[in-house]
């Protein structure tokens, strides 16, 4: 048993496999929705999109990718590159608010 079969449960070919009716088609969609969020927080936390398809258990990153982007909208690539910009810009806004103001002359008398 590998260390993604333990963590994830099987693959929903193999429940397709072992049972039958709607029960195992709920188990395996609540199984692509969990290797979903866990992929999504491995993103986040800027791993690359080949390392997160293996450790959420896809052999290949081409399918996982497909996968992401029927769950979320966009590929791997698109949500890290969006990630990184949101961070960006929150980081911006917050440096921003944190200056205080100078004025022209640098120091404060100009501002009103």
């Amino acid at each position: 048993m590998s260390a993604n079969h333990a963590r994830f449960g099987p693959s929903a070919r193999n429940s397709r496999r072992t049972g039958s009716g709607a029960a195992l088609a709920r188990g395996a969609a609540g199984l692509a929705a969990r290797r979903m969020r866990e992929a999504r927080t491995l993103l986040l936390g800027g791993r690359g999109v080949a390392e997160v398809a293996r450790e959420v258990g896809y052999r290949s990153p081409t399918s996982f990718s497909a996968a992401f982007a029927k769950a979320f909208g966009m590929s791997p690539s698109q949500f890290k590159d969006r990630s990184a910009m949101a961070v960006v810009n929150v980081a911006s806004e917050t440096n921003r608010q944190a200056l205080p103001k100078v004025g022209r002359h640098g120091d404060r008398r100009h501002i009103r």
